[in-house]
């Protein structure tokens, strides 16, 4: 029957009837088996869930049984076979119920808390009954041994001198002398080694520890004097510009050191503004040179002030000295410490290890000018009738059994009191026109100047001096300590810049009395000058030393 061909719809009337027929047939033998076989084993149903749903593990694809992800639908298993025959009565699960109801697939997850035994092992007290535990530590307060070296005995030597300025005068002292490795000074007075070391000006001065002993050169015998003998002299011939005391004083113990290195013969010529010997003579090293001693030229004599002198300075920096001046007589006329260049020089490095004090700055000056002079007679007499004799007695340049003649008397008698010296360099002013400008210290700083001087006098009977390049300073000095101020008529000039005046050789003199004077004091307080610093270099003490700079007032350290 072609549906399409019908007419009013007669035809699907029977088409219709059969298959509500068939439904209801199906629907009524459905139920009539299943209400028969409502109880089956539980393995049997079991089983037959296991068939209908599939794992929730499973990987196939379709739909979901009742939405659950990963089932397997009832469509797309057509090997599923329910044998309704075994299906007993007694098991109360419904197969409609299997089909339809979603099967609970939360899996109890046992739990997995796991008693972990406690590890608490009951730990052994090891509370040791150990009676009191703390040791009493043993003293150790190690006694340390007396060291007592042996000093070598000291040998006092008697000796006549008779200076060339004054033939008919005859001056006696007794000198004692040392072991040779260790310095010594003139007139009975034993330095100790400086462990000081110059540094920069305007920056922080600090001590400088040398290894002990500082050895110094072995003090040299005056030798006679023969054709094979080369020296080495120090010029001073006012042929040009020296330079002032200090500056003097640098520049010949440079060449003194330099002729040791080098192994030549010293020699000293300072006859500007006058010659030397009315002030200082040979101790230990005669350097007055012979008579017949080749005369300064051209070819030997080397001027550091000039541009072509200067290549001195590096010359002596490498090499050996006597090849490359081969000249017997060889002339030098500076101002600068050579021993700055010599002692980078590797060719005399190992004498440089053996002679280690050398490179201490006071103590290589302290050292050297303790070889070279000693005080005139005539000085000798100046400083007496300035200080008195009972104060040089107790500095060592005179003997105690001097007596000192009633004809010569003392302007001031400073016997066991306290000296307490200042130096004030003002550098250009109406007494010294010639210098040049200084600016270290002003006049202003007097004050401060004179109530540290005073703070100094502990026993209240000091004499207080002060060495100055300005008429002014020393009438205010005068003004501020009234009769405790020493003061004995000296007049200021530059010995270098002045040198050809009437009054040049008195100002010289007055020079080495003011730094003579200085170098005997008990305080002493510096100026940023070389006449100063030298003064502090030849005295006996290295300490109760200060320096006056920039208006403060603090321990000087070289």
């Amino acid at each position: 029957m072609n549906v399409r061909n019908c007419k009013n719809h007669r035809c699907m009337i029977p088409l219709v009837c059969i298959v509500c027929v068939s439904v209801i047939s199906w629907t009524v033998y459905l139920k009539y088996s299943f209400k028969e076989n409502l109880f089956a084993p539980v393995d049997q149903i079991t089983n037959l869930r296991k068939r209908m749903v599939a794992p929730l593990t499973s990987t196939h694809d379709g739909g979901s049984l009742h939405g659950l992800p990963g089932t397997v639908p009832l469509h797309r298993a057509p090997d599923l076979k329910i044998d309704l025959a075994t299906l007993k009565p007694e098991l109360v699960i419904q197969t409609q119920e299997v089909i339809t109801q979603k099967p609970e697939m939360t899996r109890e997850k046992p739990e997995l808390t796991r008693e972990k035994p406690e590890l608490t092992r009951d730990k052994p007290e090891l509370t040791r009954e150990n009676p009191e535990l703390t040791r009493e530590k043993p003293e150790l307060t190690r006694e340390k041994p007396e060291v007592t070296r042996d000093k070598p005995e000291l040998t006092t030597h008697k000796l006549e001198v008779t200076t060339l300025d004054h033939p008919e005068a005859t001056f006696k002292y007794n000198f004692t002398l040392e072991h040779e490795t260790w310095p010594t000074v003139f007139f009975n007075v034993t330095i100790p080694q400086s462990n000081f070391t110059r540094s920069p000006k305007n920056v922080q001065r600090k001590k400088l520890i040398l290894p002990q002993p500082q050895v110094m050169p072995p003090s040299v015998p005056w030798p006679e004097t023969n054709d094979t003998v080369r020296y080495l002299v120090y010029l001073c011939d006012g042929r040009n510009m020296c330079g002032g005391m200090g500056d003097r004083q640098r520049g010949l113990v440079a060449v003194y050191v330099l002729s040791r290195m080098v192994n030549r013969r010293f020699g000293m010529i300072m006859i500007s503004p006058c010659n030397i010997t009315n002030f200082f003579m040979p101790f230990k090293t005669q350097w007055i040179p012979p008579p017949d001693l080749e005369r300064p030229s051209k070819n030997n004599t080397i001027i550091t002030m000039t541009t072509e002198g200067r290549l001195l300075f590096t010359n002596l920096t490498a090499g050996d000295f006597n090849e490359m001046f081969p000249q017997k007589v060889l002339y030098i006329k500076t101002n600068t410490d050579l021993f700055a260049f010599i002692s980078r020089n590797k060719f005399y490095s190992s004498l440089l290890k053996q002679w280690n004090g050398l490179l201490n700055n006071r103590g290589r000056f302290h050292w050297a000018w303790g070889q070279l002079m000693q005080p005139s007679s005539a000085m000798l007499a100046d400083l007496v009738s300035i200080l008195g004799g009972n104060f040089l007695k107790k500095k060592g340049l005179l003997p105690v059994s001097e007596i000192q003649p009633p004809e010569v008397k003392s302007l001031y008698n400073v016997g066991n009191s306290s000296l307490i010296c200042a130096h004030v360099r003002i550098g250009q002013n109406p007494s010294n026109p010639f210098d040049g400008p200084f600016t270290a210290v002003t006049v202003k700083d007097l004050p401060l100047l004179y109530n540290f001087m005073l703070s100094k006098d502990t026993n209240g009977n000091a004499m207080f001096y002060v060495a100055t390049d300005y008429i002014n300073v020393r009438i205010q000095s005068r003004n501020f300590f009234g009769k405790r101020f020493i003061e004995y008529g000296a007049k200021i000039t530059h010995i270098d810049r002045t040198r050809t005046g009437s009054e040049a050789c008195d100002g010289f003199k007055w020079n080495i009395l003011d730094q003579f004077i200085l170098s005997l004091c008990d305080v002493l307080v510096i100026s940023p000058s070389g006449f100063s610093i030298r003064a502090y270099y030849i005295s006996n003490s290295a300490d109760s030393t200060y320096i006056l700079e920039n208006g403060k007032i603090t321990p000087f350290y070289e």
